[in-house]
């Protein structure tokens, strides 16, 4: 489940903004948030973005995997997987994603609880595809300290804190460029 907006810290929030900023994603209307306290660009942002590239040449309708690739993949019985194919201009091959969902190992509860499994299988071949295709790079942790538990100085002790807020606030222009960004979406 994304932490949009009532569950993420003030490091959370700054840091989506700015990839938001970055890469011109919306988190209102879905394209990027933040998923088990990463940020995540979800199939709409993916899909926008994708569309926008010059390059972009489609993306066939996701297919069933054959029994050959479920043998590849040693899937079991209950267990989805599809594969989508992603076209550039500029590639002689497409690129291709696979999507699997249920299972002993699945973790999300949509599929557990429900029969959403080929659902969440069709839209992970096409997060698939549309990544390999269109990479957007992210921050990782060890980039960005906002996306892990902070560790904060006490300026007057010189004691650490372990999970205070922050000292590093936004900057009154960082604070003007988000509401300016916010304005156009």
């Amino acid at each position: 489940v994304g932490l949009f907006p009532g569950n993420m810290t003030h490091q959370q929030a700054g840091q989506l903004a700015r990839l938001a900023l970055m890469y011109g994603l919306d988190p209102l209307a879905e394209e990027l948030q933040l998923y088990e306290g990463k940020p995540l660009v979800t199939l709409l942002g993916r899909l926008r973005k994708a569309n926008e590239h010059p390059q972009y040449d489609g993306m066939e309708e996701p297919r069933e995997a054959t029994e050959n690739e479920r043998r590849a993949w040693r899937l079991k019985d209950g267990e989805f997987m599809f594969v989508t194919r992603v076209w550039r201009k500029d590639r002689r091959l497409p690129f291709v994603g696979y999507g699997r969902s249920a299972g002993k190992y699945e973790r999300n509860y949509l599929v557990t609880n429900n029969d959403r499994g080929p659902e969440l299988a069709i839209k992970r071949s096409q997060v698939n595809a549309l990544r390999a295709a269109f990479s957007m790079p992210l921050p990782s942790a060890e980039d960005e300290t906002g996306w892990v538990e902070a560790r904060v100085v006490d300026r007057s002790t010189g004691e650490i804190i372990e999970h205070g807020e922050p000292s590093i606030r936004a900057t009154d222009g960082q604070i003007a460029a988000i509401h300016i960004a916010a304005a156009q979406l």
